[in-house]
């Protein structure tokens, strides 16, 4: 979906969900179809409107569990990791 077509409906929307599961395009274009430009596309433009958003980063063994997937989401943003419960903290 563009960020026009996003545009459209954003002032909708009360608030945004994404996920965020690879970082690397290659594994972006194998397990999702794509290599997740245009994702990134809308999130900033989603953040540039102001709009309240939860940015998830479902942890996929085999996947996207290795320090530069997390590297890449975390880098200079200010961002931590909040896990969802203790026992993922501890898996």
């Amino acid at each position: 979906m563009s960020v026009n077509e996003t545009s459209c409906f954003a002032p909708y929307v009360d608030f945004f969900l994404f996920d965020r599961k690879v970082t690397d395009c290659e594994k972006a274009k194998h397990y999702i179809s794509t290599d997740g430009k245009q994702i990134l596309e809308n999130l900033r433009y989603l953040c540039s409107e102001g709009k309240e958003i939860i940015l998830r980063c479902p942890i996929i063994p085999g996947v996207n569990n290795e320090e530069g997937h997390f590297s890449k989401i975390f880098s200079g943003s200010g961002i931590s990791i909040d896990p969802v419960c203790r026992s993922a903290a501890l898996s």
